[in-house]
Parts: structure tokens; sequence; C-alpha cells
């Protein structure tokens, strides 16, 4: 569902909420408005969150990364938290990483997305890049990039 659908929902869903809240007032007794009123707020609250939950999975925070490693390789990877990742990189977290002992390593690139697929994608092609056209990427030198991937093609 699109975001905005999703929105949409959810504005329908506290709209319909308050005029059975109104309704509920106007056709009960005191007890069991305040027992209906409790069983809608729980139920709102129940269906808020899992709305806010799908749209945070649509919106989230999403880097590839580029690191220098100590031996002068890089390293292309992917993470939702850049910082807390490049950390886990230089403390040798995982002792199979590809970068475990090529420490210390520093960030010389990074993109965000807000989906997942796109940063995954954007990983796979950059993994596939040579050495010269990282450089460019990193350097910010976009006509060297564009030469480099003519060059590829010929």
């Amino acid at each position: 569902m699109p975001p905005q659908r999703a929105f949409d929902k959810l504005r329908l869903t506290i709209l319909l909420g308050l005029v059975h809240v109104m309704v509920s007032l106007s056709n009960h007794d005191h007890a069991e408005i305040v027992k209906k009123v409790h069983w809608d707020v729980k139920e709102f609250t129940n269906n808020a969150r899992k709305y806010l939950i799908f749209i945070m999975k649509l919106h989230h925070n999403y880097y590839i990364y580029i690191l220098l490693c100590a031996d002068g390789s890089y390293y292309t990877g992917i993470t939702n938290d850049l910082e807390r990742r490049l950390a886990e990189h230089n403390a040798g977290v995982d002792t199979k990483c590809y970068t475990f002992s090529r420490r210390p390593v520093v960030l010389k690139y990074s993109e965000h997305f807000r989906q997942v697929e796109h940063a995954i994608a954007r990983e796979k092609q950059i993994k596939g890049w040579s050495r010269k056209k990282k450089e460019a990427l990193i350097e910010g030198n976009f006509e060297e990039l564009i030469n480099l991937a003519k060059n590829r093609m010929m």
C-alpha cells in the first residue's frame, strides 16, 4: 500500500472512531459508554500502531558505504545505522568479515536510501565496479565515472 493510502486509511479510522464514540454517547448509559470508548481506544491504538510500523518500514534509513581498508583495498557494504556499522568494522566484531584483518577502516563514501531494495541494488552495482570507478565516485568525479562506464562498454 502506498504511504499516502496508508495515511488516508489511518485518518479514516480516526474519524470513524470519533463518530462511533459520538453515537455511543447519545444512545447508551454512562457505564456502557465508558466500556465502549475504552474498547474503541484500545482497538484504535492497535490499528494506529500497525499503520505506523508499516509506514516506518516503507520509509526507513538505509545506507550503502565504501570503506578504505588499511591495506588500501575498498569494502562496499549496506547498513541501517552507519555510525554503528563503522564502529563494528573498526572493533573487529565479526572475525569472518573482509575488514577484520584490514583494520583500521575509514569511511570514504555513503549514500542514503529510504527503501532497502534501492540500497541493495546500489550496493550490488558498486560492488561490480572497478577500483578506478569507485575512486571516481568517492571523489565526486562524475565525468570520469561516465568515461569509465563508456570504456567498459567498448
